[in-house]
């Protein structure tokens, strides 16, 4: 058989594997100012309701932060532009919450920084106290380093290259580690250098 031979063959072959396409829900909005969550809850009711998704459950949301938050273009804020509005994010975090969301999760690789995403947010312009009213069980973790959420490796330290830098978990749990040692093994562990205590 030619390839040729093949691929009419192939041609007319049923397409009878081919999975059905996921449901997709689309609305348009016309302003950030308008009543996001209900928007998005209805959105949501026409794939089945929210909390048939989300009750009792761990929610992570993938935020879109593209770029250093000094980088505007045109002067224009950056959740008009290419970040992820910080009301669409507030509003999602409600509707989930209301669907029983056990815990909602916000996570986002910070533009080449370990530090946490609560701080990049506020350098971004964002209304921290708004977003964490909306839901009572926000998280907010910078996957470049361990934060404020629940550490990937469970009492391990952070390895380079796969959660990311040495950030302030890695510290903290290298300073305990130092202190269940003995006096020479932390005075040695201070000082970098072998010693006495």
């Amino acid at each position: 058989m030619t390839r040729r031979e093949l691929l009419g063959a192939l041609a007319v072959a049923p397409l009878t594997s081919l999975p059905a396409p996921p449901p997709v829900a689309i609305r348009r909005c016309s302003s950030y100012d308008d009543d996001l969550a209900s928007l998005i809850a209805s959105m949501f009711d026409s794939l089945g309701g929210a909390s048939r998704l989300v009750s009792n459950k761990t929610v992570t949301i993938k935020l879109n932060l593209t770029g250093s938050p000094a980088q505007r273009i045109q002067g224009r804020p950056l959740g008009v532009t290419h970040y992820t509005h910080p009301r669409t994010a507030t509003a999602l975090a409600h509707v989930l919450h209301s669907a029983g969301a056990r815990r909602i999760r916000f996570v986002e690789s910070c533009w080449a920084t370990p530090r946490p995403l609560s701080d990049y947010l506020l350098e971004s312009g964002w209304n921290l106290r708004l977003l964490r009213s909306s839901a009572p069980n926000i998280e907010l973790i910078n996957t470049n380093a361990l934060n404020l959420g629940q550490p990937y490796a469970k009492g391990r330290r952070a390895r380079r290259g796969r959660e990311g830098a040495k950030g302030t978990a890695w510290r903290r749990a290298k300073g305990t580690r130092r202190a269940k040692g003995t006096a020479k093994g932390t005075a040695k562990g201070r000082r970098g250098a072998k010693g006495t205590a």
